[in-house]
């Protein structure tokens, strides 16, 4: 079986497997009876999500629970074959864990809560990712123009996987500083290619929005404070900076509490400095500062590329968990980053080795560590449909009074 073939379909088992209870229960909540009953197509148009309503012209104005998680299990399956071929991941192990994280993560999760928009919201997760690929499988001109036109359809279904986007391209760089083959120069031509693909990405999708809104007689959106009127431009930026970091940290240590979720996602980021170093170390790049300087300085800008909506406006408040889904692309970066290490060919086989396993201690307890964390993925998802399903029952019982 390809490569292409095992990570899709790991993705759809897997995707059914963890999100079965929500694909076979009718689950609602404010937003849902609003889209049921008084939503209109202007009203996501007014958000900038200009495309979505075509969506609805294909399925109706419906909320499918079946049809449309399938659909959006599927999407997510491509967009793990997109990944696997963007970084030429190989090894076994390394596309389950993939597939795992790509289509079980608390962000999914969240977004099936929205059932009615979850498909159109995966169409822009897909294209979203096919912006990197062809900004970095593409040379030259092609590459950024294919890039832009994938970000700006993925804009114009939901803006939020921009991130994705971003924290993608980032991965890309990481490797190319951690690959003493690839000199500097890449690394600078790279970026401004990715910095071209985005801006030009941005502002055909800004164009085509101020059409769009011209024609329905909308100004500009309030939503979530987007239009807020700034009282300084440097108070804002560091405002935003710090809400970034706190949000960043709020992400991957939940209330600050001592549970396996927050302890696994400590651990996820030690073993990420780990590999940096063996790296860093094994390809003697520590001996080049201007390389790793731009390594720590990739890695220090995480949280202000993953939460950029919070640069967006002053009174941006807050930013949902649907809209954080390229702050999930941080767990692939570790389980990427070791294909630069050899460990083997990644066969679930190998581990019964003696040999290999004392050769290989830190690719291990790596895959251990994420299979751990895609788990528990799971059963976070198990648990918030049951919670949801309980305040529906709750609710229907006091209606039913």
């Amino acid at each position: 079986m390809t490569r292409n073939k095992k990570i899709f379909l790991y993705t759809v088992i897997i995707g059914l497997l963890t999100h079965a209870f929500r694909l076979t229960n009718v689950m609602v909540n404010a937003d849902t009876t609003n889209y049921l009953n008084s939503i209109e197509p202007r009203w996501v148009i007014y958000l900038g999500r200009y495309l979505l309503p075509l969506v609805e012209k294909i399925r109706g104005n419906y909320e499918l629970p079946f049809f449309i998680g399938l659909i959006s299990i599927i999407l997510i399956g491509f967009t793990a074959v997109v990944i696997a071929e963007i970084f030429d991941l190989k090894r076994p192990i390394a596309l389950l864990l993939t597939a795992w994280i790509l289509v079980a993560n608390p962000v999914v999760t969240s977004m099936f809560t929205y059932m009615y928009t979850a498909d159109g919201y995966m169409i822009s997760l897909l294209f979203a990712t096919l912006a990197v690929y062809f900004s970095v499988k593409k040379e030259g001109f092609r590459g950024i123009v294919f890039g832009g036109l994938c970000l700006f359809v993925s804009l114009g279904f939901y803006q939020a996987f921009i991130t994705t986007t971003i924290l993608l391209m980032v991965l890309w760089l990481l490797l190319l500083l951690l690959n003493p083959g690839e000199k500097m120069k890449s690394f600078w031509k790279t970026m401004g290619r990715f910095l071209t693909t985005g801006i030009f990405g941005l502002v055909l999708y800004g164009i085509i929005l101020k059409i769009v809104w011209s024609a329905y007689g909308f100004g500009t959106t309030e939503y979530m404070g987007m239009n807020g009127q700034s009282t300084g431009i440097v108070k804002h930026m560091l405002e935003a900076t710090v809400d970034c970091y706190i949000d960043f940290a709020r992400y991957f240590i939940v209330r600050f509490q001592f549970n396996c979720y927050n302890i696994m996602n400590v651990m996820l980021f030690l073993f990420m400095a780990v590999i940096v170093f063996v790296l860093l170390a094994k390809k003697k790049l520590w001996k080049q500062p201007v390389r790793w300087i731009c390594i720590v300085l990739l890695f220090l800008m995480l949280p202000l590329l993953g939460f950029a909506f919070e640069f967006a406006s002053e009174e941006v408040a807050y930013t949902s968990t649907s809209m954080e889904y390229g702050i999930v692309v941080i767990y692939l970066y570790p389980l990427i980053m070791m294909e630069n290490l050899d460990c083997g060919s990644g066969r679930f086989g190998e581990w019964l080795n003696k040999n290999y396993r004392r050769r290989h201690p830190l690719w291990i307890l790596l895959c251990i560590l994420l299979l751990c964390i895609s788990f528990h993925f799971s059963v976070i998802a198990h648990q918030a449909y049951r919670s949801v399903d309980n305040a529906n029952t709750k609710i229907e019982f006091l209606l039913n009074r």
